[in-house]
Protein backbone atom coordinates (compact mmCIF):
# COMPACT_ATOMS: atom_id res chain seq x y z
CA UNK A 1 0.00 0.00 0.00
CA UNK A 2 0.95 3.52 -0.78
CA UNK A 3 2.40 5.68 1.81
CA UNK A 4 -0.87 7.58 3.53
CA UNK A 5 -0.79 11.24 4.49
CA UNK A 6 -2.77 12.83 7.19
CA UNK A 7 -4.75 10.04 8.83
CA UNK A 8 -7.69 10.63 10.94
CA UNK A 9 -9.11 8.22 13.06
CA UNK A 10 -12.59 7.06 12.33
CA UNK A 11 -13.12 4.19 14.29
CA UNK A 12 -11.31 0.72 15.88
CA UNK A 13 -13.74 -2.28 15.32
CA UNK A 14 -12.33 -5.73 16.87
CA UNK A 15 -9.26 -4.84 17.02
CA UNK A 16 -9.31 -3.29 13.51
CA UNK A 17 -7.94 0.78 12.99
CA UNK A 18 -10.01 2.39 10.42
CA UNK A 19 -8.70 5.79 9.32
CA UNK A 20 -9.47 8.31 6.39
CA UNK A 21 -6.28 10.10 4.45
CA UNK A 22 -4.61 10.50 1.32
CA UNK A 23 -1.89 9.02 -0.93
CA UNK A 24 0.47 10.94 -2.97
CA UNK A 25 -1.77 11.76 -5.46
CA UNK A 26 -3.71 13.21 -3.23
CA UNK A 27 -6.30 10.58 -3.67
CA UNK A 28 -9.01 10.24 -0.39
CA UNK A 29 -8.40 6.43 0.91
CA UNK A 30 -9.77 4.86 3.55
CA UNK A 31 -7.26 2.44 5.69
CA UNK A 32 -7.86 -0.23 7.91
CA UNK A 33 -4.87 -1.54 10.19
CA UNK A 34 -4.18 -4.38 12.96
CA UNK A 35 -1.51 -5.25 15.11
CA UNK A 36 -0.54 -8.34 14.35
CA UNK A 37 1.59 -10.35 17.08
CA UNK A 38 3.54 -13.39 18.37
CA UNK A 39 3.66 -14.83 21.43
CA UNK A 40 1.97 -11.53 23.06
CA UNK A 41 4.68 -9.41 21.37
CA UNK A 42 3.42 -7.00 18.99
CA UNK A 43 5.65 -8.00 15.53
CA UNK A 44 3.99 -5.83 12.72
CA UNK A 45 1.28 -4.14 11.70
CA UNK A 46 -0.82 -5.17 8.45
CA UNK A 47 -2.35 -2.18 6.38
CA UNK A 48 -5.20 -2.17 4.16
CA UNK A 49 -6.55 0.65 1.87
CA UNK A 50 -9.18 1.69 -0.31
CA UNK A 51 -10.12 4.38 -2.38
CA UNK A 52 -12.50 6.70 -0.58
CA UNK A 53 -14.62 8.22 -3.41
CA UNK A 54 -17.33 5.62 -4.25
CA UNK A 55 -17.46 5.68 -0.19
CA UNK A 56 -18.12 9.76 0.30
CA UNK A 57 -20.33 9.01 -2.36
CA UNK A 58 -22.27 6.53 -0.77
CA UNK A 59 -22.63 8.62 2.79
CA UNK A 60 -24.11 11.35 0.86
CA UNK A 61 -26.75 8.90 -0.65
CA UNK A 62 -27.23 6.46 2.64
CA UNK A 63 -25.38 6.79 5.75
CA UNK A 64 -26.04 3.45 6.92
CA UNK A 65 -24.76 2.13 3.19
CA UNK A 66 -21.46 3.28 4.43
CA UNK A 67 -21.08 1.44 7.99
CA UNK A 68 -22.40 -1.55 6.78
CA UNK A 69 -19.92 -1.75 3.96
CA UNK A 70 -16.95 -0.44 6.52
CA UNK A 71 -18.25 -3.19 9.27
CA UNK A 72 -17.98 -5.75 6.77
CA UNK A 73 -14.49 -5.12 5.28
CA UNK A 74 -13.60 -4.68 8.85
CA UNK A 75 -14.95 -7.71 9.75
CA UNK A 76 -13.12 -9.32 6.54
CA UNK A 77 -9.56 -7.69 7.48
CA UNK A 78 -9.55 -8.69 10.83
CA UNK A 79 -10.67 -12.68 9.62
CA UNK A 80 -7.65 -12.35 7.12
CA UNK A 81 -5.14 -11.20 10.05
CA UNK A 82 -6.88 -13.16 12.54
CA UNK A 83 -5.70 -16.00 10.15
CA UNK A 84 -2.19 -15.02 9.89
CA UNK A 85 -1.39 -14.44 13.64
CA UNK A 86 -3.15 -17.87 14.09
CA UNK A 87 -0.63 -19.62 11.50
CA UNK A 88 2.37 -17.96 13.02
CA UNK A 89 1.19 -19.14 16.65
CA UNK A 90 0.82 -22.75 14.86
CA UNK A 91 4.34 -22.46 13.45
CA UNK A 92 6.03 -21.45 16.64
CA UNK A 93 4.22 -24.50 18.75
CA UNK A 94 5.70 -26.81 15.66
CA UNK A 95 9.09 -25.51 16.43
CA UNK A 96 8.73 -25.78 20.24
CA UNK A 97 7.62 -29.49 20.00
CA UNK A 98 10.76 -29.84 17.26
CA UNK A 99 12.96 -28.46 19.84
CA UNK A 100 11.51 -30.18 23.10
CA UNK A 101 13.79 -33.56 22.05
CA UNK A 102 17.12 -31.39 21.22
CA UNK A 103 16.47 -29.41 24.72
CA UNK A 104 16.54 -33.02 26.88
CA UNK A 105 19.93 -35.99 26.21
CA UNK A 106 18.58 -39.00 28.27
CA UNK A 107 17.89 -37.55 31.81
CA UNK A 108 19.41 -34.39 31.23
CA UNK A 109 17.10 -31.62 30.56
CA UNK A 110 19.25 -28.83 29.65
CA UNK A 111 17.80 -25.36 31.01
CA UNK A 112 20.64 -23.17 29.68
CA UNK A 113 23.32 -22.36 27.29
CA UNK A 114 26.18 -21.50 29.00
CA UNK A 115 28.44 -20.51 25.92
CA UNK A 116 29.67 -22.07 22.72
CA UNK A 117 32.66 -23.09 20.87
CA UNK A 118 33.57 -24.30 17.69
CA UNK A 119 33.08 -27.81 18.81
CA UNK A 120 30.80 -28.18 21.05
CA UNK A 121 27.90 -26.35 23.33
CA UNK A 122 28.02 -25.85 26.97
CA UNK A 123 24.35 -26.04 28.79
CA UNK A 124 23.36 -25.92 31.94
CA UNK A 125 21.41 -28.76 32.79
CA UNK A 126 19.15 -31.11 35.69
CA UNK A 127 19.64 -34.79 36.21
CA UNK A 128 16.17 -35.60 36.40
CA UNK A 129 15.99 -39.67 37.77
CA UNK A 130 13.09 -41.89 37.81
CA UNK A 131 12.63 -41.91 41.53
CA UNK A 132 12.83 -37.56 41.61
CA UNK A 133 16.10 -37.30 42.68
CA UNK A 134 17.56 -33.99 40.48
CA UNK A 135 20.76 -32.00 40.76
CA UNK A 136 22.02 -29.70 38.61
CA UNK A 137 25.42 -30.26 36.28
CA UNK A 138 27.19 -28.92 33.13
CA UNK A 139 26.70 -30.87 29.99
CA UNK A 140 28.92 -30.38 26.94
CA UNK A 141 27.24 -31.25 23.51
CA UNK A 142 29.06 -31.96 20.59
CA UNK A 143 28.16 -30.02 17.41
CA UNK A 144 25.28 -31.84 14.88
CA UNK A 145 27.96 -31.03 11.89
CA UNK A 146 30.50 -32.93 13.95
CA UNK A 147 28.67 -36.47 14.83
CA UNK A 148 29.51 -37.86 11.88
CA UNK A 149 32.85 -36.62 11.49
CA UNK A 150 34.69 -40.54 13.49
CA UNK A 151 38.15 -39.12 13.94
CA UNK A 152 36.85 -36.28 15.88
CA UNK A 153 34.13 -38.64 17.83
CA UNK A 154 36.93 -41.14 18.65
CA UNK A 155 39.40 -38.33 19.96
CA UNK A 156 36.06 -36.99 22.28
CA UNK A 157 35.06 -40.26 23.41
CA UNK A 158 38.96 -41.28 24.24
CA UNK A 159 39.43 -37.68 25.73
CA UNK A 160 36.30 -37.90 28.01
CA UNK A 161 37.30 -41.27 29.04
CA UNK A 162 40.63 -40.22 30.11
CA UNK A 163 38.98 -37.12 31.93
CA UNK A 164 36.71 -39.24 33.53
CA UNK A 165 38.82 -41.01 35.07
CA UNK A 166 40.05 -38.31 37.32
CA UNK A 167 38.51 -38.03 40.94
CA UNK A 168 40.33 -35.32 43.11
CA UNK A 169 39.10 -32.08 44.43
CA UNK A 170 40.97 -29.92 42.20
CA UNK A 171 39.38 -30.63 39.32
CA UNK A 172 35.60 -30.41 37.86
CA UNK A 173 34.46 -34.20 37.80
CA UNK A 174 33.37 -36.23 34.98
CA UNK A 175 30.04 -37.83 35.73
CA UNK A 176 29.08 -39.36 32.54
CA UNK A 177 29.57 -39.34 28.76
CA UNK A 178 28.27 -41.50 25.49
CA UNK A 179 25.59 -40.98 22.92
CA UNK A 180 22.10 -40.67 23.60
CA UNK A 181 19.90 -39.61 20.92
CA UNK A 182 22.10 -39.28 18.12
CA UNK A 183 24.21 -36.63 20.59
CA UNK A 184 27.70 -37.19 21.81
CA UNK A 185 27.67 -35.36 25.33
CA UNK A 186 29.62 -35.20 28.59
CA UNK A 187 28.25 -34.62 31.70
CA UNK A 188 30.17 -32.87 34.71
CA UNK A 189 30.21 -31.03 38.01
CA UNK A 190 28.40 -27.50 37.78
CA UNK A 191 30.81 -25.79 39.38
CA UNK A 192 28.95 -22.41 40.87
CA UNK A 193 31.09 -19.94 40.26
CA UNK A 194 33.54 -17.89 38.05
CA UNK A 195 36.22 -18.52 35.82
CA UNK A 196 39.55 -16.86 36.55
CA UNK A 197 39.24 -14.80 33.13
CA UNK A 198 35.83 -13.64 34.39
CA UNK A 199 37.35 -12.39 37.75
CA UNK A 200 40.43 -10.41 36.49
CA UNK A 201 37.99 -9.02 33.53
CA UNK A 202 36.25 -7.82 36.64
CA UNK A 203 38.91 -6.47 38.93
CA UNK A 204 40.74 -5.37 35.92
CA UNK A 205 43.95 -5.38 38.13
CA UNK A 206 46.34 -7.61 39.56
CA UNK A 207 45.23 -9.95 42.32
CA UNK A 208 46.75 -9.98 46.09
CA UNK A 209 49.51 -11.69 46.62
CA UNK A 210 48.00 -14.35 49.46
CA UNK A 211 44.79 -15.30 47.08
CA UNK A 212 47.23 -15.63 44.14
CA UNK A 213 49.40 -17.79 45.81
CA UNK A 214 46.20 -19.77 47.45
CA UNK A 215 45.10 -20.03 43.69
CA UNK A 216 48.21 -21.65 42.24
CA UNK A 217 48.50 -24.08 45.39
CA UNK A 218 45.41 -25.22 44.79
CA UNK A 219 45.72 -25.36 40.63
CA UNK A 220 49.06 -26.77 41.09
CA UNK A 221 47.59 -29.53 43.52
CA UNK A 222 45.44 -30.47 41.00
CA UNK A 223 48.23 -30.56 38.38
CA UNK A 224 50.33 -32.86 40.30
CA UNK A 225 47.49 -34.96 40.66
CA UNK A 226 45.84 -35.48 36.83
CA UNK A 227 50.31 -35.90 35.97
CA UNK A 228 50.55 -38.58 38.53
CA UNK A 229 47.71 -40.60 37.82
CA UNK A 230 48.40 -44.36 37.33
CA UNK A 231 46.45 -46.76 35.23
CA UNK A 232 43.99 -48.84 37.61
CA UNK A 233 45.63 -52.35 35.94
CA UNK A 234 48.33 -51.69 35.20
CA UNK A 235 49.89 -49.48 37.55
CA UNK A 236 51.51 -47.59 34.88
CA UNK A 237 51.36 -43.74 35.37
CA UNK A 238 49.13 -42.37 32.55
CA UNK A 239 51.02 -39.48 32.32
CA UNK A 240 48.04 -37.10 31.87
CA UNK A 241 48.88 -33.58 30.22
CA UNK A 242 46.12 -30.81 30.32
CA UNK A 243 47.85 -29.05 27.62
CA UNK A 244 44.87 -26.19 28.00
CA UNK A 245 45.59 -24.65 31.40
CA UNK A 246 43.89 -20.85 31.31
CA UNK A 247 42.17 -18.66 33.29
CA UNK A 248 39.15 -19.42 31.07
CA UNK A 249 39.40 -23.48 32.67
CA UNK A 250 40.06 -22.56 36.20
CA UNK A 251 37.15 -22.36 37.77
CA UNK A 252 36.47 -20.76 41.24
CA UNK A 253 33.22 -21.57 42.82
CA UNK A 254 31.23 -19.01 45.84
CA UNK A 255 32.21 -21.41 48.65
CA UNK A 256 35.75 -20.91 47.62
CA UNK A 257 36.76 -24.26 45.62
CA UNK A 258 39.29 -23.84 43.17
CA UNK A 259 39.03 -26.56 40.29
CA UNK A 260 40.93 -27.82 36.80
CA UNK A 261 37.95 -27.52 34.27
CA UNK A 262 38.23 -28.48 30.69
CA UNK A 263 39.98 -31.56 30.93
CA UNK A 264 38.61 -31.90 26.75
CA UNK A 265 42.14 -32.09 25.05
CA UNK A 266 44.22 -33.66 27.58
CA UNK A 267 46.78 -36.60 26.37
CA UNK A 268 47.71 -39.50 27.89
CA UNK A 269 50.82 -40.60 26.78
CA UNK A 270 50.35 -44.32 27.56
CA UNK A 271 47.70 -43.81 24.10
CA UNK A 272 48.16 -43.03 20.54
CA UNK A 273 47.23 -39.61 19.69
CA UNK A 274 44.04 -38.77 17.49
CA UNK A 275 45.03 -35.03 17.10
CA UNK A 276 45.94 -34.16 13.62
CA UNK A 277 49.38 -33.73 12.30
CA UNK A 278 50.57 -29.98 12.56
CA UNK A 279 47.87 -28.65 14.68
CA UNK A 280 48.69 -26.49 17.60
CA UNK A 281 45.95 -27.66 20.97
CA UNK A 282 45.61 -24.92 23.31
CA UNK A 283 45.28 -21.05 23.51
CA UNK A 284 47.78 -19.19 21.72
CA UNK A 285 48.47 -17.09 24.85
CA UNK A 286 49.22 -19.83 27.03
CA UNK A 287 51.59 -22.14 24.51
CA UNK A 288 55.46 -23.19 25.71
CA UNK A 289 58.47 -22.68 24.15
CA UNK A 290 58.33 -26.25 22.91
CA UNK A 291 54.53 -26.57 21.85
CA UNK A 292 55.57 -23.84 19.51
CA UNK A 293 58.12 -25.45 18.41
CA UNK A 294 56.53 -28.68 17.75
CA UNK A 295 58.64 -30.40 20.31
CA UNK A 296 57.28 -33.57 22.11
CA UNK A 297 54.01 -32.65 24.49
CA UNK A 298 54.99 -33.61 28.38
CA UNK A 299 53.62 -32.14 31.72
CA UNK A 300 55.92 -29.50 31.83
CA UNK A 301 53.99 -27.48 29.16
CA UNK A 302 51.28 -27.53 32.14
CA UNK A 303 53.68 -26.18 34.49
CA UNK A 304 55.12 -23.05 31.95
CA UNK A 305 51.26 -22.13 31.31
CA UNK A 306 50.58 -22.04 34.86
CA UNK A 307 53.17 -19.85 35.13
CA UNK A 308 51.67 -17.82 32.31
CA UNK A 309 48.51 -17.88 34.18
CA UNK A 310 50.13 -17.12 37.60
CA UNK A 311 52.55 -14.11 35.75
CA UNK A 312 49.04 -12.29 34.72
CA UNK A 313 47.17 -12.61 38.34
CA UNK A 314 49.83 -10.67 39.48
CA UNK A 315 50.46 -8.32 37.01
CA UNK A 316 47.24 -7.78 35.67
CA UNK A 317 47.32 -8.28 31.91
CA UNK A 318 48.34 -11.00 29.86
CA UNK A 319 51.80 -11.52 29.19
CA UNK A 320 51.71 -12.05 25.29
CA UNK A 321 48.45 -12.23 22.64
CA UNK A 322 48.75 -13.59 19.49
CA UNK A 323 46.45 -13.38 16.28
CA UNK A 324 47.70 -16.41 14.83
CA UNK A 325 49.74 -19.75 14.69
CA UNK A 326 52.52 -18.65 12.74
CA UNK A 327 53.42 -15.22 15.16
CA UNK A 328 52.87 -17.62 18.12
CA UNK A 329 55.22 -20.19 16.82
CA UNK A 330 57.87 -17.06 15.50
CA UNK A 331 57.62 -15.40 18.79
CA UNK A 332 57.39 -17.47 21.96
CA UNK A 333 60.90 -19.69 21.30
CA UNK A 334 62.76 -16.33 21.49
CA UNK A 335 60.66 -13.68 23.68
CA UNK A 336 62.30 -12.69 26.46
CA UNK A 337 60.08 -12.30 29.71
CA UNK A 338 60.17 -9.42 31.90
CA UNK A 339 60.77 -10.44 35.97
CA UNK A 340 57.51 -10.28 37.60
CA UNK A 341 58.73 -8.36 40.26
CA UNK A 342 59.11 -5.50 37.53
CA UNK A 343 55.87 -5.02 36.95
CA UNK A 344 54.82 -5.95 40.25
CA UNK A 345 57.37 -4.31 42.73
CA UNK A 346 55.40 -4.90 46.14
CA UNK A 347 55.51 -9.16 45.67
CA UNK A 348 58.23 -10.76 47.72
CA UNK A 349 61.36 -11.67 45.96
CA UNK A 350 61.07 -15.21 46.45
CA UNK A 351 57.23 -15.27 44.77
CA UNK A 352 59.46 -13.70 41.92
CA UNK A 353 61.82 -16.36 41.44
CA UNK A 354 59.56 -18.97 41.95
CA UNK A 355 56.84 -17.22 38.90
CA UNK A 356 59.99 -16.80 36.86
CA UNK A 357 61.12 -20.89 37.58
CA UNK A 358 58.16 -21.81 36.15
CA UNK A 359 58.40 -19.25 32.87
CA UNK A 360 62.14 -21.01 32.40
CA UNK A 361 62.73 -22.21 28.37
CA UNK A 362 64.70 -24.51 29.29
CA UNK A 363 62.51 -27.52 30.74
CA UNK A 364 65.46 -28.79 32.27
CA UNK A 365 65.85 -25.59 34.62
CA UNK A 366 62.01 -25.17 34.90
CA UNK A 367 60.18 -26.49 37.74
CA UNK A 368 60.31 -30.80 36.85
CA UNK A 369 57.04 -31.59 38.66
CA UNK A 370 53.76 -29.59 39.77
CA UNK A 371 54.21 -31.00 43.10
CA UNK A 372 58.14 -28.90 43.33
CA UNK A 373 56.08 -25.82 42.29
CA UNK A 374 53.46 -26.45 44.97
CA UNK A 375 56.13 -27.37 47.95
CA UNK A 376 57.95 -24.31 47.03
CA UNK A 377 54.64 -21.89 47.31
CA UNK A 378 54.13 -23.61 50.66
CA UNK A 379 57.35 -23.06 51.78
CA UNK A 380 56.51 -19.51 50.98
CA UNK A 381 53.24 -19.13 52.20
CA UNK A 382 54.79 -20.20 55.35
CA UNK A 383 57.51 -17.98 55.36
CA UNK A 384 55.56 -15.10 54.69
CA UNK A 385 52.66 -16.03 57.37
CA UNK A 386 50.26 -16.44 54.19
CA UNK A 387 46.87 -17.74 56.24
CA UNK A 388 44.42 -16.58 53.13
CA UNK A 389 41.91 -19.92 52.28
CA UNK A 390 38.80 -21.79 51.00
CA UNK A 391 36.79 -19.13 53.34
CA UNK A 392 38.71 -15.88 52.65
CA UNK A 393 38.13 -17.06 49.01
CA UNK A 394 34.46 -17.57 49.23
CA UNK A 395 33.92 -13.97 51.11
CA UNK A 396 34.94 -12.33 48.11
CA UNK A 397 33.40 -14.57 45.03
CA UNK A 398 30.43 -14.11 47.28
CA UNK A 399 30.31 -10.20 47.48
CA UNK A 400 30.96 -9.61 44.34
CA UNK A 401 29.22 -12.55 42.52
CA UNK A 402 26.63 -13.71 44.10
CA UNK A 403 23.32 -13.11 42.89
CA UNK A 404 21.24 -11.71 44.93
CA UNK A 405 17.85 -13.56 46.14
CA UNK A 406 14.52 -12.91 44.41
CA UNK A 407 12.06 -10.69 46.78
CA UNK A 408 8.95 -12.28 47.87
CA UNK A 409 5.99 -10.94 48.31
CA UNK A 410 4.07 -12.03 51.56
Amino acid sequence: MEPVSGETAVDTINGVQIASGKIDDQTPVMTFKKDVTYSGIKIGKVSIGWGAQKLVSAVKSDHLFMWLFLIASAAATAGTLFLVERTLKKRKMEREKAMEGMTRIGPYLLTRKIAQGGMAELYLADYLREDGFRKTVAVKKVLPHLADNRDFIDMFIREARLAALLQHPNVVQIADFGKIQNSYFIAMEYVNGKNLAEIMGFLKKGLPVDMAVFLILKISNGLQYSHARKDDKTGKPLNIVHRDISPQNILISLNGEVKIGDFGISKATSEPSLTQAGVIKGKLSYLSPEQAMGQAVTHQIDIYALGLVFYEILSGSRLYRFTNDIEAIRTIPQMTIPLIITKRPDIPQGLNDIVMKCLEKSTVKRYQTAQELHDDLLKLKNHLGITYDASDLALFMRANFEEPEPETVA
